[in-house]
């Protein structure tokens, strides 16, 4: 049987917390404004938040980005740009304090604008807490997150932070988005919940085809360069990862270590190496030349390049170039 990506329960519990909470913990102005033409002005930080709004939304409001394309939401800092983007928003979504530890500050500065504060992330780092996800322990699950947040004044990567990365915790982050929208806007109430659970079927497909693509592997480990965001997307999927950085607690790779991390890494190696934008490139291109395996860049949709914004890509189709990349490099049947 496969596995449900949510269920009555739960959604039930999530709207309760938006619905009957948000006025208290989400929204600076219950009533919000509205633009000119009648239709809400939302800001959503990240572009896998950026597009679960737009499917949610359809035609029915003005959907924008905050953070340009490529840059990591973890070490974002907001600019006038980003100050004006707000003054104009009825609805600033965005994924949570860890994810983004920057927009508590900056929402702070802002408190005199009406508008409406989504916490996408509500609820989801529970779940990655819980024993539910993959086979960890829930004291090595609780560690992690005890990691997330001891910060030292030094940010340390998306180990686990990209949370849309897991497609099982997207339908938190689309639920909580739909039950803000249907607060901030009754007048398109049903548009907003039939677009939202026609997504919603089309994510179970597409988990149900990445549990699929990754039943049979020569290998289950995904070798890489620098932090990986692709952490919880590897932990829902029964893969694991394994990076020369997580033996650096200063988040560097010294040269005298490079060569030296060879021979403990090149036993993980099948067909393909893997490292994603921003990463230390030279790890992997020493293995590759040891072990003879492809190198293989992955596109997390939350540093997505202007190519493709501007042509068009969406979270589910960027997934699906990873799986197939993934596939390939671990040599899946």
């Amino acid at each position: 049987m496969r596995q449900a990506l949510y269920s009555a329960p739960i959604l039930k519990k999530y709207r309760l917390i938006i619905s009957v909470a948000g006025c208290l913990l989400f929204l600076l102005g219950c009533d919000s404004k509205k633009q000119p033409t009648g239709r809400l002005h939302i800001v959503a930080t990240t572009f896998p938040l950026y597009d679960f709004t737009r499917q949610i939304c359809n035609d029915k409001a003005d959907v924008y980005m905050l953070i340009p394309q490529g840059i990591d939401p973890l070490y974002y800092q907001p600019d006038h740009r980003a100050e004006e983007m707000l003054a104009e928003c009825d609805v600033f979504i965005y994924a949570g304090d860890l994810t983004e530890p920057w927009a508590k500050r900056f929402l702070a500065s802002k408190m005199e604008n009406a508008i409406m504060i989504v916490d996408a992330g509500t609820g989801i780092y529970a779940e990655i807490a819980d024993t539910s996800l993959g086979s960890q322990k829930r004291s090595e699950n609780s560690g992690m997150l005890q990691r997330l947040q001891f910060w030292k004044g030094k940010q340390v990567g998306n180990a686990a932070t990209a949370i849309w990365m897991d497609p099982v915790l997207s339908t938190t982050i689309i639920r909580n988005i739909e039950s803000a929208l249907l607060t901030a806007d009754s007048n398109n109430a049903q548009s907003y919940a039939r677009n939202a659970q026609k997504y919603l079927a089309g994510l179970q497909q597409l988990h149900d085809s990445i549990a699929l693509a990754f039943k049979s592997c020569e290998s289950r480990t995904l070798v890489y360069s620098g932090y990986f965001d692709f952490n919880l997307f590897a932990r829902r999927y029964g893969l694991n990862c394994k990076s020369l950085l997580q033996a650096s607690p200063e988040g560097e790779l010294p040269d005298h270590r490079t060569a030296a991390a060879i021979p403990a890494f090149a036993g993980d190696v099948t067909g393909g190496i893997f490292y994603s934008q921003n990463a230390d490139p030279r790890i992997i291109e020493q293995l590759a030349y040891e072990t003879g395996a492809e190198i293989v860049q992955l596109h997390p949709p939350h540093k997505i390049s202007s190519l493709a914004f501007d042509s068009g890509a969406t979270y589910m189709s960027i997934m699906r170039e990873n799986v197939a990349k993934i596939k390939k490099g671990l040599l899946c049947r």
